[in-house]
């Protein structure tokens, strides 16, 4: 494989959809105590699934399958070049790279907000 680099994309959009589910999580035993919203998840395709908590999300996985088969075609198959790729995989790395370091900083607000005093 010449670009393993677009196997990131799928391992990110997976770690995405867990780490929004713990975030959920999370926030329902410290924020929301305090500030009523209606959804965690602000993606109205996604709600459903966090507010019911499931952990296999076959919508969700399907996508997972088919961005990283796009990928893994455009790179592998059809040998994109890297003046096209480099810059497609850089601004999805750096866009989940932005989404997950959101999630850890949420889910650290909740954490120490939760062992705080009341």
């Amino acid at each position: 494989m010449r670009h393993p680099e677009v196997l990131f994309v799928p391992v990110l959009m997976v770690l995405d959809y867990y780490l929004t589910l713990y975030g959920a999580h999370l926030s329902e035993q410290s924020y929301r105590r305090h500030f009523k919203t209606e959804h965690y998840e602000l993606n109205p395709i996604w709600q459903s699934a966090v507010v019911r908590r499931h952990w296999i999300n076959l919508r969700h996985l399907a996508l997972v399958v088919l961005m990283g088969g796009i990928l893994v075609l455009l790179a592998e198959v059809l040998e994109l070049e890297s003046e096209f790729l480099n810059p497609l995989l850089g601004f999805v790395l750096t866009s989940y790279g932005v989404l997950l370091g959101r999630h850890l900083s949420n889910q650290h607000t909740d954490v120490c907000s939760s062992h705080s005093l009341p």
